[in-house]
């Protein structure tokens, strides 16, 4: 019956177990319990027993339905507790067992629990609904009925203004875009904070550098650009933005655990994942204030209710994994502390969900391991390189990542009920387009194509856009390869704009997402798939 109002489309239920029937006047009058089959309040224990057993299989039926139909919220109210309490404790309510008829005068209801020895009167169920209402007898035990109405009214308001798509084919709205994340998607934050990202960076389509680690656009930029919005300005960037329609919190460099360092010392920047949630918090509060005021601030910020409608976009967790390795940390060392890295990406999620958040695009880290600088610096026997080329102790640390990612991503599901969630499997194109390059038209998959010397032409002292001095003379050797169309790496770190648009071409249908749903749908809550 459920699947049947599912598919018919009902996404919110509330469910009833069963009560005492033991104390039903029917049944201890027509069948009155014998010695030692009596409770102390005169109920009949056996079948008392017999509906908490069915009380507790319903819970776990309840559980699993939760499991397979994610997008549907569903309480379970122990009405038993409820009843039978009023039961034990009717003197103490002022109210008696059971109403009877006698010489065709009916006695005051209001007195009594049962009605007619089956059904209970309006003031038991008045007394009852009063007990359920505040949510301390529902599973969730915090869920009160209020808030019930409200998530049941907001999924009802998310499915006529955008069809789900079990039943039409309407894309999503998205008025915003609000990124976290590391260089894979920073549109300039770094370069606003620690100085602008010099040439050649963006010579392949902004002709200029565009505070972009890449020669052109980054994936984040087709996600835009796909959903007809301009490209994302950087949170700190405070010239010549925009951002009616977005912000981009990502730095390069950034981890989702702070590292306790400069960026001087490590390299890593000291704009970590909660450092970027306090950002977005602080610009969700304040954009609102100077919006409402109207004049120019008004075309350079997001109205309020583009918060909740927002696509939130995350690419973030490989600079974590690298950190321990190049603190000389082992592969268990690194192993071991994912586990609290996720913890704390669940814990910004669920604060954005707080705001107002419901719609997110997840991607899991890359093959790092299929990178020069982390090839380069990190050292492997020759037994520990795939058919690729690539540094497997690497990948696998990766690949283990994504897996508690994913995990972590599915009880995140769990508790944010209102939230859509879309898990992205950038690793699995990344590593095909690397170990497939030539099919695809790409060449060189392993070597930067800007960049200086080596086997990878990467040197960590002279990257991208470098320059030597000879003679007196400044020379520019940190050159970019010929045509960056067909290369991967662009700085030994960094896909070329070639390269992210690949990918992007292959995630926006969502053929590598869990639930597989196109990225224009990605506002609608589906079961996950079996995407692996």
């Amino acid at each position: 019956m459920f699947q049947k109002l599912y598919q018919e489309g009902a996404r919110a239920f509330w469910i009833h177990n069963t009560g005492p029937i033991g104390c039903l006047p029917f049944f201890v009058i027509s069948n009155p319990p014998k010695t030692g089959n009596a409770d102390p309040n005169g109920c009949i224990k056996s079948y008392n027993e017999v509906a908490q057993e069915f009380n507790k299989q319903l819970k776990d039926r309840v559980t699993q339905l939760r499991n397979k139909f994610q997008d549907a919220l569903l309480v379970y109210v122990d009405i038993y507790k409820a009843k039978y309490s009023l039961i034990s404790e009717a003197k103490q309510h002022g109210m008696s067992i059971s109403c009877f008829i006698v010489a065709n005068l009916i006695c005051n209801p209001s007195e009594y629990i049962s009605w007619d020895e089956i059904h209970y009167t309006e003031a038991a169920n008045y007394w009852i609904s009063n007990r359920i209402f505040d949510g301390s007898l529902s599973d969730p035990q915090l869920f009160q009925f209020e808030e019930f109405k409200e998530c049941t009214i907001e999924l009802y308001n998310q499915a006529i203004s955008v069809p789900n798509p079990v039943f039409g084919t309407a894309t999503c709205d998205f008025p915003a875009i609000f990124n976290f994340g590391d260089s894979n998607s920073d549109t300039g934050g770094l370069s606003a904070a620690f100085g602008q990202v010099g040439p050649p960076h963006g010579e392949s389509y902004f002709h200029h550098p565009a505070g972009r680690y890449c020669d052109g656009r980054l994936v984040v930029d087709f996600i835009a650009e796909s959903l007809g919005l301009p490209y994302l300005s950087a949170y700190l960037d405070s010239v010549g933005s925009n951002f009616t329609h977005g912000a981009n919190f990502a730095t390069a460099g950034s981890t989702v655990r702070p590292q306790n360092t400069t960026l001087q010392q490590s390299g890593y920047s000291p704009f970590s994942l909660n450092v970027q949630f306090y950002q977005f918090s602080d610009f969700h509060r304040r954009s609102q204030f100077f919006r409402n005021q109207g004049g120019v601030f008004k075309g350079l910020l997001p109205e309020g209710e583009d918060f909740s409608r927002a696509l939130y976009t995350f690419d973030i967790g490989q600079n974590d994994l690298t950190a321990g390795y190049f603190l000389n940390m082992s592969t268990d060392q690194v192993r071991a502390y994912v586990p609290d890295v996720l913890d704390q990406f669940s814990v910004v999620v669920k604060s954005i969900y707080a705001q107002g958040g419901r719609s997110f695009w997840i991607h899991n880290t890359g093959p790092v391991g299929c990178l020069p600088y982390v090839m380069d610096r990190l050292p492997i026997t020759a037994g520990q390189v795939d058919k690729a080329g690539c540094a497997s102790p690497f990948n696998e640390v990766a690949q283990y990542f994504n897996k508690k990612l994913k995990e972590a991503v599915g009880r995140l599901r769990m508790d944010l009920p209102l939230a859509a969630l879309t898990y992205v499997d950038v690793y699995s194109l990344k590593y095909s387009l690397i170990s497939h390059a030539h099919h695809y038209g790409f060449v060189h998959p392993l070597q930067a194509c800007c960049g200086h010397g080596g086997k990878y032409n990467y040197n960590p002292h002279i990257g991208c856009g470098g320059k030597i001095t000879v003679h007196g003379k400044e020379v520019l050797v940190g050159k970019p390869c010929q045509d960056p169309s067909v290369a991967i790496n662009w700085d030994g770190v960094h896909f070329t704009q070639a390269a992210n648009k690949w990918v992007f071409d292959r995630i926006v249908d969502g053929s590598f997402s869990d639930p597989p749903i196109p990225l224009k749908m990605a506002c609608h809550r589906h079961p996950p798939s079996t995407l692996k």
